[in-house]
């Protein structure tokens, strides 16, 4: 995941409230480094499947990659064909169907039941015909066995002459859904073959809620951070929590259904400290720690999302739901100072000096909180950001 850049002064100045930034919703890996960095093992979070990996090196040379050992190639994917979808209120929900080999196409979508909660279109599609390309996922112990991956159950079957040609066609369908009104709904749509003969016929159904999103409610030291929609209340200059100047809190989460809650990390940056490059210039450069979050003794891992690192700029603390909190209380600041010769046209020698130093008044915690749909499986991240008045000037 996430290496997280310094909050300057102008960062601190958009800031001025509660962020809910939404992070990569990719699968979310963990990869677990040996001390020497030789080997690594990655897990997915969502299917629970590993990949141990080997340095290799690329003959005299320096270059170097990793070679697969162990575990399948396709650890991470999850395969999913949804029966059920949630859709927020007044927004579009973009679904993605993928489909098996020898299906191409859908047709005749349409809604079955709850027509007045949802407005359905088929907003986008991949179709491939006659892609001669065999996919094949080769064996950890290098046996060159050539398998296809069904795209949508991801169930192996070994490529023969026989049976090669019945995987040249596949592809997959995008359904956009409009949630017009809260209510269930139920859609259905017909999947073709390259020919636009039938397969089979789906259906789905499609939940609309005024509050589709992860989270019921977030509150800091009582306060909601977010609103009953979901949606965060930084623009909102009457909750109190534009500036705060309370030192401390609980943060407490409460999940929607159909989500749960797996970790919550505190971050706060650490600030900056005088630096002398040299004799004559002198600047700020940020205070740093070492991060070991699994505790293996190594700065390489990637945990939660959260990438380990020798010098990090911000602290972590991994801390449990409604745990009161300390915020931060460091703010930005910038200074530099210059020194150098000069001299006036008589030739008299003298020293110039530049100096200029900004000290800000706000310091800002981030709550990251990892929690997965236990609909999709997958896992995902959001990070409430309270920002703290340190000083009234």
């Amino acid at each position: 995941m996430s290496k997280f850049s310094k909050l300057g002064a102008s960062a601190l100045a958009l800031a001025l409230a509660l962020t809910m930034v939404p992070v990569d919703a990719n699968a979310m890996v963990d990869y677990n480094y040996s001390a020497d960095g030789k080997t690594y093992t990655a897990t997915s979070k969502e299917t629970g499947k590993s990949a141990g990996y080997e340095k290799v090196t690329w003959g005299d040379y320096d270059d170097y990659y990793y070679d697969r050992k162990s575990g399948d190639s396709d650890y991470a994917t999850n395969y999913y064909v949804p029966k059920k979808v949630n859709v927020q209120l007044k927004c579009y929900t973009d679904v993605t169907i993928p489909f098996s080999y020898g299906q191409v196409s859908i047709s005749k979508l349409k809604v079955n039941s709850g027509k007045a909660n949802i407005t359905v279109k088929q907003s986008g599609y991949d179709k491939n015909i006659n892609d001669t390309y065999e996919t094949y996922t080769e064996n950890a112990d290098g046996t060159s066995k050539r398998y296809y991956t069904d795209p949508a159950t991801g169930a192996k079957t070994e490529i023969t002459d026989s049976n090669k040609e019945n995987l040249y066609n596949w592809g997959s369908a995008t359904i956009r859904v409009y949630g017009k009104k809260a209510g269930k709904s139920v859609i259905s749509f017909q999947i073709n073959d390259a020919n636009g003969n039938k397969v089979a016929t789906k259906k789905i159904t499609v939940t609309v809620k005024e509050n589709a999103s992860a989270f019921k409610n977030v509150t800091f030291a009582g306060k909601k951070l977010i609103e009953a929609d979901g949606k965060h209340t930084y623009d909102n200059i009457n909750d109190g929590y534009d500036f705060t100047t309370k030192k401390s809190g609980k943060f407490k989460v409460t999940m929607n259904k159909g989500f749960k809650l797996k970790s919550i990390y505190v971050e706060k940056y650490l600030g900056e400290e005088k630096y002398a490059s040299s004799d004559s210039y002198t600047s700020t450069r940020s205070i740093t720690t070492r991060l070991d979050l699994n505790g293996d003794g190594d700065c390489k891992d990637t945990i939660d999302g959260i990438s380990e690192s020798e010098k990090s700029s911000y602290s972590y603390e991994k801390i449990k739901n409604g745990k009161k909190v300390k915020l931060n209380t460091v703010p930005s600041y910038d200074y530099e100072k210059l020194e150098y010769k000069d001299s006036k046209a008589d030739g008299t020698e003298y020293t110039v000096t530049n100096e200029n130093e900004y000290k800000g008044n706000l310091s800002s915690t981030r709550f990251y909180v990892v929690y997965q749909d236990t609909l999709t499986k997958e896992w995902d991240t959001s990070s409430f950001t309270i920002t703290r008045r340190v000083s009234k000037k």
